[in-house]
């Protein structure tokens, strides 16, 4: 609000007339005792100025002039809007106007300069922001899909947008924003005074009006334009936001220093002009357009001119009409309630009134040459439309048709993706301008699998606290029932049925990456239903037995449909991670590091250390067979006890059964992730001496990048108590499909600047490959074959009927605390993680095969259902020649069939009842692999009689479980 204070007001006034007088060299800082002599110079020289403005205007002819129009202005109403204007004693009008004005020696107690400059520094809070990057603003780095596809643009600040240059946008549309927002563009240094004029007196008749009862159809009433100029009433409404004279450069500023915050406050203006004036002495006129219309807000999630002209016209911004270009300059003032859609005729209005003003814009009488100038140097064609061609143009307005088909922008699902390779640019790479610089950058992001990956990750957290009976019922994401109303009472003739679903269509998600659809709330009778984006009005249930939680009409809610009902969803604690490799690129194609980026950017498959359980047991069982040990040699199942480290003087660390079974084979061993037999093979491995063959595994666990040379030994390790990453967890067993060669994650294909290639995978592929040597390929082809068994018969079992196709391994840690599936194809890896970010258990039931391997599960469906992956064919025997085969891309194909594999079997995907986490209705599945129904110990951590681990935890602290 504009309470202004009188020392505020002069400060305000200081800050305008530094901008009139010496934009260039503004000071934000004032010495209270020495320097009120200069402050009041300052004022005199802006006052002198204000002066010579009005005068060339013929608007005042005098210095009384103005003092006149000053006496003129209530200060004191008592209107309802009187909240919104200066309040001060206009007794001290006349003083400021003879001391700042007229020179006069004047003095008052109310008129102290030692606190109007304590005042304005105090507003200003020092230097200003430095706004020297704004010349890079006009920059982006376009980012690229897998297939070359634009995916997006990246630059500093604000919301993502299509970056589109001025010289792209026709001159029609440039001059439309012009009239609508800031006839004196070109003449100013970032206020126009004229505008702050005209905004504080149409204010003042505004509040005078309405302390009247009247709408401002009085003799004191205005036009936005002041009637001297001979610029045309806008429609009024009945209760009008006050008017703040901002420039385009004020609310390029405002969006990018500002927060885009529309609060109205003494330092929020002064802040506004004095930026305002600093970009315009640092940017040039047609930067600063540039900047704003690719920042500004057109609505329905239209940030920028060239997502406007694709959302509301379907088409490109160089091929944008006058009559387009006229809708998309009247949209800014109200975004959201001048809707195509739902205030149409509110948007005729505004239409129009540009429209005219417009056609002022070519007034011998009112041009503005530097505007003149800037036209003809862009299309000498060009000219204003005459008033008589407007009522023309108001009837094309009237009649223009939207495209009804066009649906709202898609929210993407790439955030932790596009976070990921901003990331490896800046830090691997050291191209540290990538967001404000002209970078194309070709990625590996497979924008299908990673609308997948997301929504799968999603639901199956849902229903993990669900299951745990954890879930809570996080609220509406809003309420829109205002905007409905709104939307009925301006759309008299319409249906009230269906004006709701143009409001939702329009209401922007604060969950932008959230893949459940938006619903709105109906209550009638006690009946709950809600409306879909499609339009259709399905009952609302509950995902438990207690029923829905407390909700009003017009919320918005989050709902998964289900046979004919939508099921209410919510935001869950538990977190899950995903990431998706091509095996023998190390592309990645997919990655999702939390539940939603816009609740936490933290990404939980790059940034998070974790444990990995019993998923980095392979790395044992490897050097095992490379040592030649049997696949069908026989181990004991009993406890076992491992001596301590001498270097660090540790305990012995025992290892308890978890089994009845005395003696399983090598390969069961894996299938089954038996800790005891896991320890004995380790110890096996160096002819009984355990520490060597900790030291083999340790060797083994650097060459495929798990630890390195300043990693500490621990006995633990070898179960999962490594500290480990999502990302290189699915590198190991990418390594592992490809038969002991390493290829690294990327996410960076090529990097071109200016057309330029500056960087290559293909340069430094070689530097990312490497074989491992302590392991042949016939060995790993071995332990492919043993992780196949893991999902035919052993912890992962499951899924048992893909066993032919898929390898992989569960993983859970101590206490059930995370839960791991890591699993793949000839082609891919998929990588999953699930657990809390306040570490605690996920339930006493929780294992990897129940809580992670359904997230594997359901993208490896989904993708193959939607033809993101080629057919399944059976796990190959050899590795692929890597080098010939890294340009193979992922198959896309759109088609309506696909063919199953040569060998006839083609998993067909299960009902959707049977794809939940659970497995249908069988319930939490212990996985017993005995078969004798007991279900006894895997060692999950749960303190149950032997299969407990309890003691590593009260030990150690921090010990895995087993599976």
């Amino acid at each position: 609000m504009l309470d202004f204070t009188l020392n505020q007001l002069i400060a305000l006034a200081l800050a305008i007339s530094q901008v009139l007088t010496d934009y260039q060299h503004i000071q934000t800082h004032f010495d209270p005792e020495k320097d009120q002599d200069r402050v009041v110079q300052i004022l005199n020289k802006g006052c002198q100025e204000v002066y010579r403005l009005f005068y060339r205007r013929e608007i005042m002819e005098k210095p009384e002039a103005f003092l006149k129009f000053a006496n003129t202005l209530d200060f004191q109403s008592t209107a309802s809007d009187a909240s919104d204007l200066p309040k001060i004693d206009r007794s001290i009008l006349p003083v400021m106007a003879r001391k700042f004005c007229m020179e006069r020696p004047e003095s008052h107690p109310d008129l102290k300069m030692d606190e109007v400059i304590k005042e304005y520094n105090g507003l200003l809070k020092g230097e200003p922001r430095d706004t020297s990057f704004l010349n890079q603003y006009h920059a982006s780095a376009v980012i690229l899909d897998l297939w070359k596809n634009k995916l997006t643009e990246v630059f500093q600040g604000g919301h993502p947008r299509d970056w589109v240059p001025l010289e792209e946008v026709p001159i029609p549309v440039i001059a439309a924003i012009i009239a609508a927002e800031d006839k004196r563009f070109f003449s100013h240094h970032g206020i126009d005074v004229f505008g702050i004029m005209r905004a504080i007196k149409n204010n003042q008749n505004q509040a005078s009006s309405s302390s009247d009862g009247k709408s401002g159809t009085g003799p004191t009433a205005q036009s936005e334009g002041d009637s001297s100029e001979g610029e045309s009433a806008e429609p009024k409404k009945k209760k009008k936001r006050p008017e703040g004279g901002s420039t385009i450069t004020q609310q390029m500023v405002k969006n990018l220093f500002l927060d885009g915050n529309n609060e109205i406050s003494p330092q929020r203006k002064i802040e506004e002009i004095v930026l305002a004036a600093l970009v315009e002495k640092d940017i040039s006129k047609a930067k600063i357009l540039e900047t704003y219309l690719n920042f500004i807000d057109f609505g329905w999630s239209s940030w920028g001119l060239r997502h406007a002209a694709r959302n509301y016209f379907n088409k490109s911004v160089k091929d944008l009409t006058l009559v387009e270009g006229v809708f998309l300059a009247s949209l800014p003032k109200n975004p959201r309630g001048l809707s195509p859609n739902l205030h149409r005729q509110e948007l005729n209005e505004r239409a129009a009134y540009v429209l005219n003003q417009l056609s002022r814009l070519g007034n011998p009488q009112l041009v503005d040459p530097k505007l003149i100038e800037f036209i003809q140097s862009r299309d000498p064609n060009f000219r204003f439309p005459t008033p008589a061609e407007v009522d023309s143009l108001v009837k094309q307005v009237a009649d223009y048709k939207f495209n009804k088909d066009l649906e709202p922008p898609v929210k993407r699902r790439s955030y932790f993706f596009l976070d990921d390779i901003i990331h490896r640019a800046q830090k691997g790479l050291k191209i540290n301008d990538i967001t404000k610089g002209t970078f194309t950058v070709q990625s590996t992001i497979n924008p299908y699998l990673q609308e997948i990956t997301t929504r799968n990750c999603q639901e199956q957290t849902f229903q993990i606290d669900l299951k745990t009976g954890r879930l809570e019922w996080a609220g509406a994401e809003m309420n829109i029932e205002e905007e409905i109303k709104a939307a009925i009472k301006a759309n008299p003739g319409e249906n009230p049925r269906t004006v709701w679903h143009k409001v939702l269509l329009e209401t922007s998600p604060v969950l932008y990456d959230v893949a459940w659809p938006m619903a709105v709330v109906f209550k009638n009778r006690g009946q709950v239903s809600v409306g879909l984006p499609d339009g259709e009005v399905l009952p609302l249930q509950s995902w438990g037995r207690s029923g829905l939680p407390k909700l009003v009409n017009g919320d918005v809610v989050r709902v998964k449909v289900k046979k004919g009902v939508a099921e209410l969803r919510t935001i869950p604690k538990v977190q899950a991670a995903a990431i998706v490799i091509q095996n023998n690129s190390g592309r990645i194609l997919a990655m999702t590091g939390g539940f939603s980026h816009a609740l936490s950017n933290y990404n939980r498959a790059v940034q998070s250390v974790l444990q990995p359980g019993s998923s980095v047991k392979p790395i044992t069982y490897l050097l095992a067979l490379e040592h030649g040990m049997n696949p069908d040699a026989r181990f004991s199942t009993e406890g076992v006890t491992l001596p301590r480290l001498r270097e660090r003087g540790s305990v012995p660390w025992p290892v308890f059964p978890q089994t009845r079974t005395p003696s399983i084979s090598l390969r069961q061993g894996l299938e089954y992730s038996n800790n005891a037999v896991t320890a004995r093979v380790l110890c096996a491995m160096g002819n009984g001496d355990c520490e060597t063959g900790l030291n083999s595994w340790m060797a083994l666990c650097k060459q495929v990048k798990l630890c390195n040379d300043k990693t500490p030994r621990y006995f633990p390790d070898i179960l999962g108590a490594i500290g480990v990453r999502l990302i290189d967890m699915a590198a190991f067993f990418a390594t592992i499909a490809n038969e002991g060669q390493y290829v690294s994650p990327h996410s960076i294909e090529a990097i071109y600047r200016d057309g330029q290639k500056i960087y290559s995978i293909d340069d430094h592929y070689r530097s990312t490959v490497s074989q491992v040597q302590m392991v042949r390929k016939a060995t790993f082809s071995k332990i492919k074959g043993f992780l196949q068994g893991v999902v035919a018969r052993g912890t992962a079992h499951v899924m048992k009927d893909y066993a032919p196709y898929v390898g992989g391994k569960t993983g859970t840690t101590n206490k059930a605390m995370d839960a791991w599936f890591i699993g793949f194809t000839n082609d891919y890896t998929i990588a999953t993680w699930v657990g809390y970010d306040k570490r605690r258990s996920l339930g006493s039931e929780a294992t990897g095969a129940v809580m992670a391997l359904p997230i594997f599960r359901g993208i490896l469906e989904d993708a193959l259902d939607e033809k993101v992956f080629r057919p399944l064919e059976p796990l190959r025997s050899t590795a692929p020649e890597l080098a010939d085969a890294r340009h193979v891309l992922p198959e896309y194909d759109g088609g309506d069939t696909q063919q199953g594999p040569s060998t006839g079997w083609w998993p067909v995907r299960p009902e959707e009842t049977q794809r939940g986490p659970w497995y249908g209705n069988q319930g939490p599945r212990r996985n017993d692999w005995r078969g004798d129904g007991r279900g006894q110990g895997r060692g999950q951590g749960r303190g149950q009689g032997p299969g407990g681990n309890d003691f590593f935890k009260d030990l150690f602290g921090f010990f895995p479980g087993v599976q």
